[in-house]
Protein backbone atom coordinates (compact mmCIF):
# COMPACT_ATOMS: atom_id res chain seq x y z
CA UNK A 1 0.00 0.00 0.00
CA UNK A 2 1.24 3.31 -1.25
CA UNK A 3 -0.27 6.03 1.26
CA UNK A 4 1.11 8.77 -1.21
CA UNK A 5 -0.86 7.69 -4.74
CA UNK A 6 -3.90 6.89 -2.12
CA UNK A 7 -3.51 10.76 -1.20
CA UNK A 8 -3.45 11.87 -5.22
CA UNK A 9 -5.64 9.16 -5.80
CA UNK A 10 -8.45 8.73 -2.90
CA UNK A 11 -10.85 6.96 -6.01
CA UNK A 12 -8.51 3.68 -5.79
CA UNK A 13 -9.27 3.04 -2.24
CA UNK A 14 -10.84 -0.82 -1.54
CA UNK A 15 -12.03 -2.83 0.80
CA UNK A 16 -8.70 -4.24 1.07
CA UNK A 17 -7.10 -0.98 1.48
CA UNK A 18 -9.56 -0.18 4.21
CA UNK A 19 -8.41 -3.39 6.40
CA UNK A 20 -4.60 -2.16 6.00
CA UNK A 21 -5.08 1.78 6.69
CA UNK A 22 -7.27 0.20 10.19
CA UNK A 23 -4.33 -1.32 11.18
CA UNK A 24 -1.91 1.27 10.52
CA UNK A 25 -3.72 3.35 12.54
CA UNK A 26 -3.88 1.18 15.29
CA UNK A 27 -0.27 0.81 14.82
CA UNK A 28 0.39 4.60 14.85
CA UNK A 29 -2.45 6.55 16.13
CA UNK A 30 -1.06 9.67 15.37
CA UNK A 31 -0.39 8.99 11.38
CA UNK A 32 -3.26 11.84 10.45
CA UNK A 33 -2.89 10.62 6.56
CA UNK A 34 -3.25 7.99 7.09
CA UNK A 35 -6.50 8.30 9.56
CA UNK A 36 -8.09 10.65 7.06
CA UNK A 37 -7.79 7.89 4.27
CA UNK A 38 -9.21 5.51 6.89
CA UNK A 39 -11.74 7.89 7.41
CA UNK A 40 -12.72 8.37 3.65
CA UNK A 41 -12.64 4.59 2.93
CA UNK A 42 -14.86 3.65 6.11
CA UNK A 43 -17.23 6.30 4.34
CA UNK A 44 -16.87 4.87 0.47
CA UNK A 45 -17.44 1.44 2.15
CA UNK A 46 -20.20 2.24 5.34
CA UNK A 47 -18.06 0.55 7.41
CA UNK A 48 -20.03 0.21 10.90
CA UNK A 49 -16.78 2.11 12.88
CA UNK A 50 -17.47 5.01 10.74
CA UNK A 51 -19.02 7.20 12.84
CA UNK A 52 -16.49 6.39 15.55
CA UNK A 53 -13.82 7.21 13.71
CA UNK A 54 -15.13 10.48 12.09
CA UNK A 55 -15.32 11.34 16.19
CA UNK A 56 -11.84 10.40 16.84
CA UNK A 57 -10.27 12.31 13.80
CA UNK A 58 -12.13 15.06 14.94
CA UNK A 59 -10.78 15.31 17.76
CA UNK A 60 -7.37 14.55 16.77
CA UNK A 61 -7.39 17.02 13.74
CA UNK A 62 -6.25 20.44 13.71
CA UNK A 63 -8.65 21.45 11.20
CA UNK A 64 -12.14 19.77 10.40
CA UNK A 65 -12.41 21.07 6.69
CA UNK A 66 -10.59 18.16 5.47
CA UNK A 67 -13.20 16.18 7.23
CA UNK A 68 -16.33 18.24 5.94
CA UNK A 69 -15.12 18.03 2.62
CA UNK A 70 -15.17 13.63 2.95
CA UNK A 71 -18.29 13.76 4.16
CA UNK A 72 -19.89 15.86 1.54
CA UNK A 73 -18.90 13.68 -1.23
Amino acid sequence: MDIASLIVHPESLTQETLQQLKELVEEYPCFQAARLLWVKCAHKFHDPDYAKELERAAILLPTRKVLFDIVQE
